[in-house]
């Protein structure tokens, strides 16, 4: 009588062979990740550049950038700012530059509203205006604009990000000022209160304000590279109700940023937050690049998700992904606009 085999794996060969795959997931997973990490990396610069590209475009038609934010004035604010002016941030301008131009106009439909029937609003956009009322008819004031400022737009989101959306209370001003005394460089970020804001559109990218945004000091300086710097000229391209243009870049477009990623992070008394899109000025740079260290990002620093670099959009559209170690003084002098300190940072 004739008997058939069956041909098995015995367990041990099954072990082995479990074994074997198990070693080669291992090795290909950061190969995956680092593919991953790699196009993140490329979509976020991406994003950079369509803000840097946008801006050139604004300026061809105004013969200006956009301001920082339409806030308050004086422009050179001295002491903490009040709430006047349309708040309406350097990002919101660029909206009809990057495909949002409907975003823009829905934005904007306010413009003809009259309040109890009295009040004219104006544009959100007009930047010879300064609204100087009480209350302030800003952007929250006015129905469609905070309808369509809660907006969620993908090209202003980083792709390593992906807990922007979760984190509350997002600011919507972000002011820089001095106590009484031009020794002193304040930021304040304001937000809601009671989770009002949460629904706001955030952004992971900000304009350079510069060292200290400009708080009217003209006759003060910090010390780099063993030499003073006048604040003035430390100022970057987007301050409350800035009027840059390319000319202001007297350092050079290719060593001036224009844009830099923000992640957002947290106060000294451990509470997080983020940016929305719809009113945020330019952030100074006076507190540094965020060290590579999620538990230590500070929301008033540039920072980033990606390992060991911050992606910046300089003044001729480039990008650069910047080593969060480089040299501190490096980094402000890429943030003025007029300080004389040039410095390559390469592709």
């Amino acid at each position: 009588m004739c008997r058939r085999r069956r041909a098995a794996f015995t367990l041990v060969e099954l072990l082995v062979v479990i074994a074997i795959i198990g070693i080669l997931i291992m090795l290909l997973l950061p190969a995956i990740n680092m593919a991953r990490e790699a196009a993140r990396k490329s979509n976020c610069m991406s994003n950079l550049r369509q803000l840097g590209t946008a801006t050139h475009t604004f300026a061809d038609t105004f013969k200006r950038y956009p301001p920082g934010m339409l806030g308050p004035l004086p422009a050179e604010a001295p002491v903490l700012p009040s709430l006047k002016g349309q708040m309406t941030g350097h990002l919101a301008f660029l909206l009809q530059y990057m495909d949002n131009a409907g975003l823009a106009r829905w934005l904007d439909q306010d413009k003809d509203w009259i309040h109890s029937g009295s009040y004219g609003v104006d544009s959100l956009f007009d930047m010879q205006k300064y609204i100087d009322s009480d209350p302030p008819y800003n952007f929250w004031m006015r129905p469609s604009a905070w309808q369509y400022a809660q907006t969620k737009l993908k090209s202003l989101l980083c792709p390593s990000d992906r807990g922007v959306e979760a984190i509350p209370d997002p600011f919507v001003i972000v002011s820089t000022s001095h106590s009484g005394s031009c020794s002193d460089c304040n930021l304040t970020g304001t937000s809601f209160s009671s989770g009002v804001g949460d629904a706001l559109g955030r952004t992971n990218y900000l304009g350079n304000a510069g060292y200290c945004g400009n708080i009217g000091c003209p006759q003060s300086y910090v010390t780099l590279g063993g030499k003073p710097r006048g604040l003035m000229t430390l100022m970057g391209p987007f301050t409350n109700r800035s009027k840059s243009e390319h000319r202001s870049l007297i350092d050079g477009a290719s060593y001036t940023v224009l844009f830099g990623e923000v992640m957002g992070g947290d106060t000294v008394s451990d509470v997080r937050h983020s940016f929305a899109w719809i009113s945020c000025n330019g952030l100074p740079t006076a507190w540094g690049i965020a060290p590579d260290t999620l538990d230590e990002f500070g929301w008033y620093q540039f920072n980033s998700y990606h390992p060991g670099v911050v992606h910046f959009c300089m003044g001729d559209v480039s990008t650069k992904a910047v080593n969060v170690r480089r040299d501190p003084d490096e980094y402000q002098y890429a943030a003025g606009m007029s300080e004389g300190g040039v410095v390559n940072w390469g592709g």
